[in-house]
C-alpha cells in the first residue's frame, strides 16, 4: 500500500513484492505505442456501441452476483459498460485500471490485490478477471468474498446469452464506434473527450481501404496515432490548458487572457482541428485535401452526431 512505498523498511523483500507491477510499469513506460489514450488525456478510453443497454443488465447483474458495486466490461482495453461505483472511480483509478488489465497477459480468470489510489490507498481490494472471449474481459472489485472459483462458475450463468452479442461488439474495433455512424470520409481519425466524466472516444480507423494488406493498415493507424498524439499535446500545452484564463501576476507570459474554442494546423501530408465547447475537445485528423474553411463545420458536426447520439458513451 502507500504507506509502505513511502516507509520501506526491508529493501530486498521490497524488491521481490514489487515484481507483481513489472508489467503494468511496462505498459505505463511503453504508451505512447499504446492503442490507447488514456495517458494523454487523463481520461479513460471507452467504446461505442448500439449493444450497450443490453451489455448494461449483463454487467448489472453479474456484479450483483458478485456482491460487488464494481464491475466493468472492456474490450481490447476499453470500457463498454460498467456500473454506477465504477464509474464514480476517479479518472487516475479508470485509467490505471484499464492500463493494469491491458498489460496483464491473457488468463481465463484471475485474481490480483489492487490498491485505489483515492478510495483505498492503504487495504487491498480484489480485482477479479474472467476472459469472456479473445480481447473481451469482465471484471469485478470485491472485497474478501466470493472465492475466485466459486464466481468463474457462475460465468456460463451470466455471460453465455450475451455471446453472440459480444462477438459483435468486438467486431467494431479499432472503428471503436458503430458502422452507423457516418463520419466524414475526410476525417482520418479523431480524439472526443468529456472533460468531467473523464471518458474518451478515440479512432484512427475510420474507413479500411481495400487492397490495403494488414500490415500497411496497421502502420497508417499507428502514423495517424502518433500525429494525433502529437496534435493534442500542443493544443493542450498552449491553448486549451487549465492554465488559460489565469490574471494578474499569475499569468505567465505565454499564457492566453482567454480561453480559445477553436485551433487548427496544416501540414504537407494531413491538416489537424480542434474544437473545444463546453465540457467536450475534440481533436480531428483531416485529410490534406480536406478544405481549410471546411474543417470547423465538419468537426462540430461530428461532435453533435456523436454526443446526440442516444448509444453516446460519453
Amino acid at each position: 500500500g502507500k504507506e509502505d512505498l513511502l516507509n520501506i523498511r526491508n529493501v530486498e523483500r521490497f524488491k521481490r513484492e514489487i515484481k507483481v507491477c513489472f508489467q503494468l510499469v511496462d505498459a505505463l513506460l511503453l504508451q505512447a505505442a499504446s492503442p490507447l489514450f488514456s495517458d494523454l488525456t487523463g481520461a479513460v478510453d471507452v467504446l461505442m456501441v448500439s449493444e450497450a443497454q443490453v451489455l448494461q443488465n449483463f454487467i448489472e447483474a453479474f456484479a450483483e452476483a458478485a456482491e460487488s458495486p464494481y464491475g466493468c466490461l472492456l474490450v481490447g482495453g476499453r470500457v463498454v459498460v460498467a456500473t454506477e461505483r465504477w464509474w464514480g472511480l476517479t479518472a487516475g483509478e479508470l485509467t490505471l485500471l484499464s492500463t493494469l488489465l491491458l498489460s496483464l497477459s491473457e488468463c481465463s480468470a484471475r485474481d490480483v490485490p489492487v490498491y485505489l489510489p483515492h478510495g483505498s490507498p492503504a487495504v487491498p481490494h480484489r480485482l477479479m478477471t474472467f476472459e469472456l472471449l479473445r480481447h473481451v474481459t469482465v471484471c469485478v472489485i470485491c472485497g474478501p468474498s466470493p472465492p475466485l472459483s466459486d464466481l468463474e462458475k457462475e460465468i456460463g450463468r451470466f455471460w453465455v446469452p450475451a455471446v453472440e452479442t459480444l462477438k459483435s461488439v468486438r467486431k467494431i474495433v479499432p472503428r471503436n464506434i458503430p458502422v452507423s455512424i457516418e463520419i466524414d470520409p475526410n476525417i482520418l481519425g479523431f480524439i472526443l473527450v468529456n472533460t468531467l466524466t473523464h471518458r474518451c472516444l478515440n479512432s484512427v480507423s475510420l474507413l479500411r481501404e481495400s487492397g490495403r494488406s494488414q500490415g500497411e493498415e496497421q502502420a497508417r493507424q499507428e502514423k495517424r496515432r502518433a500525429v494525433l498524439r502529437s496534435f493534442y499535446t500542443m493544443v493542450i500545452g498552449s491553448y486549451f490548458s487549465a492554465a488559460a484564463g489565469k490574471s494578474g501576476p499569475d499569468r505567465g507570459p505565454g499564457e492566453l487572457r482567454h480561453e480559445p474554442t477553436d485551433t487548427y494546423i496544416v501540414c504537407s501530408g494531413h491538416k489537424c482541428y480542434a474544437h473545444s465547447s463546453w465540457k467536450y475537445q475534440m481533436f480531428v485528423l483531416f485529410a490534406a485535401k480536406t478544405p481549410t474553411f471546411a474543417m470547423r463545420s465538419v468537426t462540430q458536426k461530428t461532435l453533435t452526431l456523436i454526443i446526440k447520439d442516444k448509444n453516446s458513451p460519453l
